[in-house]
């Protein structure tokens, strides 16, 4: 896939002129400063996708679960059981996390990372081509880092695609198509391009 964009009021401040390809069964990893842009970047590849293609986890979305957040995890996300899930993604994927052991808890009890694996969880259960990930390893320390890795991992080897943008360089594991994101002339540009 070819995701191009070009738009001289891709923020109040700046443009945007990039081109991102992206094969089949690959992880691309786009880093840059804060500020640039990136996550903006990564709504609009999702956008220019069709719903069903893709899933996308936000950096800010950890608010996502406020109206809910006197419901437990199992009310919400056992006993309901979403629809549109790979359940048996998500029970692995929650068990090993460790969210099997808060069950009762209710969802404002829960803490940064908690709702940050929860929230990587949810996207990475859901039966599509492209994931989004957005600064994934917020709030999650080494242990869960690999954790999420392995998940990565195990949904390329099904020739699943991800998109992440990071800020944390030293987590990019080997075999990672990297792109740097840059500004000149207020333009948001592609950079350098690596494999790690």
């Amino acid at each position: 896939m070819i995701f191009e964009l070009n738009d001289p009021l891709f923020l109040p401040h700046l443009g945007c002129h990039l081109k991102l390809e992206l094969a089949q069964g690959e992880i691309l990893v786009l880093v840059g400063d804060n500020g640039i842009g990136k996550s903006t970047l990564l709504h609009r590849f999702h956008d220019s996708l069709n719903s069903a293609m893709s899933a996308m986890s936000e950096q800010k979305s950890l608010e996502c679960f406020f109206d809910r957040k006197l419901s437990t995890f199992r009310e919400l996300f056992i006993s309901s059981k979403p629809a549109g899930l790979d359940l048996d993604f998500f029970h692995s994927f929650w068990s090993d996390f460790g969210l099997n052991s808060k069950l009762e808890r209710k969802m404002s009890h829960l803490s940064g990372g908690e709702l940050q694996a929860l929230k990587l969880g949810l996207t990475l259960s859901k039966n599509c081509d492209y994931y989004l990930l957005d600064e994934p390893t917020q709030f999650l320390d080494s242990d869960k880092r690999a954790l999420l890795l392995k998940k990565i991992k195990t949904l390329v080897s099904l020739h699943r695609s991800v998109i992440i943008t990071e800020h944390n360089k030293d987590w990019i594991p080997s075999g990672w198509k990297v792109v740097e994101l840059i500004i000149e002339n207020n333009v948001l540009v592609k950079g350098t391009e690596w494999t790690t």
